[in-house]
C-alpha cells in the first residue's frame, strides 16, 4: 500500500483519515481498499506498480507499504504477487509465527500487515526506511495503527495533541527523535520488530529480530571492497527482477550514475533528470546517458515549483521531517505509473560515506601526506573542527535558540536515545544515532515522498548494502574514499566525465577535489549568489533567495505571523514565534528557516482542521 490506517473500537474518524490520505499531492489515483470488523476497520491506499494489491487467503489479509523486495527470485508480476508471496511462506499459520524467516528473505523499504478478524500483526523493515507508527489515548489503550503520521492522528482524534519538545527538534535539528513524533500520543515502532496486536483486548507485544550491531573488530579494506562491489551488483538485479520498465534517478553527481551503472545489462532503462532549467547538472546528465547507451527524459519543474514545494511535501509526508520531497515532479509530468519501479541513489553518503561523521573525527582519521606531516612538525597538530549550524552535524549551536525548558528537554531525549545506540554501535553511535532508524535521516523525506507518488525504491536500502555498511570502519568512510573506489570500478568509463557537484571527473581523488575547492571561486560549483532563486547548476534551488524572495513565502510569512501558530512558537522558540515566521533569520541556516515556515504551515493546518470539526453542520 502507499499507506495504511487501522483504527481499533467505536467513534475513530476513519472519514477523516480517509480523505487525509487521499487528498495529497499525486495520491488521488490510488485506489483506496476499506475493511470492516468487529474490532474496527482499516483502510488501504493501493500503490502504484504490480505485485502490491492486497491478498486475502482463509481469512487473513496480507498488505504492504513501500516496496518490499525478496531477495534472489522475486515473486511474479500478478497483481498481488507480493501478498500470495507471503501466504505461500506462511502456509496457514498467522505471519507472527514465521516473522523471522519472512524477514530475512526481503530487503528495501516497506511495512507488512497481516490483517485478520482477531488480530493485527505487522513486520517493519530492518532500518526503519518505512515508519509505522502506534496511536494511544492518554489511558495507554490502542486506538490505531498507521504508516502516515498526520492520518492517523486526525483518525484517532490526537490531531491537537502537539508535543512542544518534538517541535523544538524539528526547528533545530530538522528531525525528532525517536520513537517520538509530533504528538503526544503517537510513537514510532522498532525496526526490523514483529508487533502482535490483539484487536480485541487492544493489546500489543512486540519482539526486535534484528539490529544493526556493530562488529568485535571491522574488516580491512579489501574484504569490505569486495563486498561492497557484491552488494551493488546483488541489489541492481533484485529491485529490477520482474520488472520491464525502469526508470533511474540520474543527476549530475557520482552516486545516481552508480545506480545506473549497477543496472543489469538486458534492463529497459531510462534516466529520468529533474530539470528546472539547462544547467550543468543538465548537461553532465546526458553527457552519462549517451555514454552508458540509455534513453534519458528531463522531468520538467516550473520556475515557482520550489517556493510551493513546502506546502505539497507537507501535505504529502507530514510534520516530522523538513518536507523537501524533491520527486513530486515526477507526478507533475505524468511520469508515477510509466514505470514498473523508479530506482534513486538517496542514502548513499548516509551509509557508506561520512555524512554524519563528526568534523574533528574525520578530520583525525583522514590520512596525512608528507606535506601536511612536515607542516605538522612545524606548526604542531591542525585544531579540532566544528561544524557549523547549517551543517547537518553543527546544528546543536541551533538549539541555544529554544526556551531554556524545551532546550533541556531536547538535550535529555537525545542523549537517552544515543544510550540506547551506544549499546549496539560503541564505536559510532554518534553517527548511527542520526540514521537508525532511517525514517529519522533528516533527508528522509526524499525516499518517503517517492515511494507514495510512485512504485519506487533506493539501490543503497537494499539489505546487502545495508549489511556492508554495518560493518563499514570508520576511516574506510572518509571522504568517501573507498565507496568512491568501488564507484569508479562499477562506473567504468562514466566515472570519467565530470562530477557537476566538483566540477571534475567523478574519479577524481578526494584529495584533488580538496585541492581545486581551495583554489577555485567560492560559490562556483554551487547555488548561484544572485536575485534568482533558479539561476543555480545543480537540481536543487538557492533556498536563502527563494526564501527572502517568492511571493508565496513573502505573503505566508505575513500572514502565518499573525496566527495562531506564532502564539504556539512562543512556547518553543526563544525570540517568539512572530519573529521567526515573520521574515527571514540572518543568524539561523536556511535550513531553520525552512522548518519554521513549514511549522507555521502546519500548525495552521491543524487550527484549520479543528475549527471545521468544531462548526455545527448546517
Amino acid at each position: 500500500m502507499a499507506d495504511i490506517l487501522i483504527l481499533f473500537g467505536e467513534g475513530r474518524d476513519a472519514a477523516g483519515g480517509r480523505a487525509s490520505l487521499r487528498e495529497r499531492p499525486g495520491m488521488r489515483g490510488h485506489k483506496i481498499h476499506e475493511m470492516r470488523f468487529a474490532w474496527g476497520q482499516a483502510v488501504l491506499q493501493q500503490p502504484l506498480g504490480r505485485g502490491f494489491a492486497p491478498s486475502t487467503t482463509g481469512g487473513r489479509t496480507i498488505a504492504c507499504v513501500g516496496r518490499p523486495t525478496v531477495r534472489g527470485t522475486g515473486v511474479g508480476r500478478d497483481s498481488d504477487a507480493f501478498g500470495a508471496w507471503v501466504h505461500r511462506v506462511a502456509s496457514g499459520r498467522s505471519v507472527a509465527e514465521c516473522a523471522d524467516g519472512v524477514s530475512d528473505a526481503l530487503s528495501g523499504m516497506y511495512a507488512i500487515f497481516e490483517i485478520s478478524e482477531h488480530s493485527v500483526v505487522v513486520i517493519t523493515d530492518h532500518m526503519g526506511f518505512r515508519p509505522v507508527y502506534a496511536a494511544r489515548d492518554s489511558a495507554g489503550s490502542l486506538r490505531g495503527l498507521g504508516t502516515h503520521l498526520e492520518s492517523l492522528a486526525v483518525a484517532t482524534g490526537l490531531d491537537s495533541d502537539i508535543d512542544p519538545v518534538s517541535v523544538g527538534e524539528l526547528f533545530a535539528h530538522n528531525y525528532v527523535t525517536f520513537p517520538f513524533t509530533t504528538r503526544n500520543g503517537i510513537r514510532e515502532l522498532d525496526p526490523c520488530s514483529v508487533v502482535i496486536v490483539d484487536a480485541i483486548e487492544r493489546e500489543l507485544r512486540s519482539r526486535v529480530m534484528w539490529e544493526p550491531t556493530e562488529p568485535a573488530s571491522f574488516p580491512g579494506r579489501s574484504t569490505i571492497r569486495d563486498r561492497l562491489g557484491s552488494a551493488l551488483r546483488e541489489a541492481g538485479a533484485d529491485l529490477v527482477r520482474d520488472c520491464e520498465r525502469v526508470g533511474v534517478l540520474l543527476s549530475g553527481g557520482f552516486d545516481s550514475r552508480a545506480v545506473l551503472a549497477a543496472m543489469p545489462a538486458d534492463c529497459d532503462v531510462t534516466a529520468l533528470t529533474y530539470v528546472t532549467r539547462e544547467n550543468r547538472e543538465t548537461r553532465v546528465a546526458s553527457e552519462v546517458s549517451r555514454a552508458a547507451g540509455v534513453d534519458r527524459v528531463a522531468v520538467l519543474r516550473g520556475e515557482d515549483y520550489f517556493p510551493a514545494l513546502v506546502g505539497r511535501g507537507l501535505d504529502l509526508i507530514g510534520m516530522e521531517l523538513r518536507a523537501n520531497c524533491h520527486g513530486v515532479c515526477l507526478f507533475d509530468n505524468g511520469l508515477a505509473n510509466s514505470f514498473d519501479v523508479i530506482i534513486g541513489g538517496q542514502l548513499s553518503d548516509t551509509l557508506l560515506k561520512d555524512h554524519f561523521m563528526p568534523l574533528d573525527r574525520r578530520q583525525s582519521l583522514r590520512p596525512v601526506g608528507v606535506r601536511e606531516m612536515l607542516r605538522r612538525t612545524v606548526k604542531g597538530p591542525e585544531p579540532a573542527k566544528r561544524a557549523g549550524p547549517g551543517h547537518t552535524t553543527g546544528r546543536e549551536a541551533i538549539e541555544a535558540a529554544l526556551v531554556p525548558e524545551i532546550r533541556r528537554r531536547v538535550r535529555d531525549r537525545k542523549e537517552t536515545r544515543l544510550e540506547v545506540v551506544r549499546k549496539v554501535r560503541p564505536t559510532t553511535a554518534d553517527e548511527w544515532h542520526r540514521f537508525w532508524p532511517c525514517s529519522r535521516q533528516d533527508d528522509s523525506a526524499h525516499t518517503l515522498g517517492n515511494s507514495r507518488i510512485t512504485c519506487s525504491d533506493t539501490l543503497f536500502a537494499h539489505q546487502a548494502v545495508v549489511d556492508v555498511s554495518r560493518e563499514f570502519a570508520p576511516r574506510l568512510r572518509v571522504d568517501g574514499r573507498l565507496t568512491n573506489s568501488v564507484f569508479c570500478e562499477l562506473c567504468g568509463m562514466l566515472a570519467d566525465i565530470e562530477n557537476a557537484n566538483t566540477g571534475l571527473p567523478a574519479n577524481a581523488s578526494p584529495s584533488r577535489i580538496r585541492r581545486d575547492r581551495k583554489s577555485r571561486t567560492r560559490g562556483e560549483y554551487s547555488a548561484g549568489a544572485g536575485q534568482d532563486w533558479n539561476d543555480v547548476e545543480t537540481s536543487w534551488v538557492n533556498p536563502v533567495v527563494m526564501q527572502r524572495r517568492s511571493a508565496f513565502w513573502v505573503e505566508g510569512r505575513q500572514r502565518l505571523a499573525r496566527s495562531c501558530a506564532a502564539e504556539i512558537l512562543d512556547g518553543v522558540i526563544a525570540r517568539g514565534g512572530k519573529a521567526v515566521l515573520s521574515e527571514y533569520q540572518d543568524d539561523l541556516p536556511s535550513t531553520s528557516n525552512h522548518i519554521a515556515f513549514q511549522l507555521g504551515l502546519w500548525l495552521e493546518g491543524i487550527e484549520r482542521r479543528s475549527t471545521e470539526t468544531s462548526e455545527p453542520s448546517s
